[in-house]
């Protein structure tokens, strides 16, 4: 089982030392979904989106494949602070979708990148 509780602040720079922070935040999200269950994950998937850009905080959220078709997605979305995206996390631990997803469609471990905003020209 992959360990999905991320605890990290996102950016040693910004000057607050926990998870407080009130700066946007990028995250993107990279997985690997087992090939017979593709369509099954779609699916769960365009269910959950709404439910995900409707969380607060959330200011946006893409879903994109890979072009080489081999089962890697991207998630990339924009929160109003890391704090946001850690409550939405909790919730959806809490709730285990993350715990069901991992078990039933994940056939690697996610992989999170976490994004300042350098620049928005």
């Amino acid at each position: 089982m992959f360990n999905l509780k991320i605890k990290r602040h996102h950016s040693g720079s910004c000057g607050v030392g926990d998870s407080s922070c009130e700066a946007p935040i990028f995250v993107a999200l990279t997985v690997k979904i087992k090939h017979h269950l593709k369509e099954e994950y779609l699916n769960s998937i365009r269910e959950l989106m709404p439910k995900i850009k409707s969380f607060e905080g959330c200011c946006s959220i893409y879903f994109c494949e890979h072009q080489e078709g081999l089962g890697e997605f991207e998630f990339f979305s924009k929160w109003k602070s890391r704090e946001h995206y850690d409550k939405y996390v909790k919730w959806r631990s809490d709730e285990n979708i993350v715990e069901d997803f991992e078990k039933k469609y994940f056939e690697s471990e996610p992989v999170w990148r976490f994004l300042d905003l350098k620049s928005d020209i």
